[in-house]
């Protein structure tokens, strides 16, 4: 089965949480990182949180990762919507 990426994640290694969102930091997401923080993780606040996606399998790809995935299952349309055709990461608007 070809891997795609479905939605904007990030990634916070100290503690492998992963928390999805349509955006990066949109309403879902800064709720979910916000809710960790407080509730699960007091300690997590200020520890770093890495951008990036997650595949059909619930797996987080980096920025870099996630654009080489989303050109081979012919996600992007061969276009980068985000402004920076030459960028070497991928933007949720390079796939909606």
């Amino acid at each position: 089965m070809k891997e795609v990426i479905v939605c904007a994640a990030n990634y916070n290694k100290e503690h492998d949480i992963i928390v999805c969102g349509v955006r990066h930091f949109d309403m879902i997401m800064h709720g979910q990182i916000h809710y960790v923080n407080a509730v699960h993780y007091p300690k997590a606040q200020g520890s770093e949180w890495k951008q990036g996606f997650v595949n059909q399998f619930g797996e987080f790809r980096d920025r870099k990762q996630a654009l080489i995935i989303a050109r081979e299952a012919g996600q992007l349309d061969n276009k980068v919507k985000s402004g920076n055709p030459n960028s070497d990461e991928l933007f949720s608007e390079d796939l909606y």
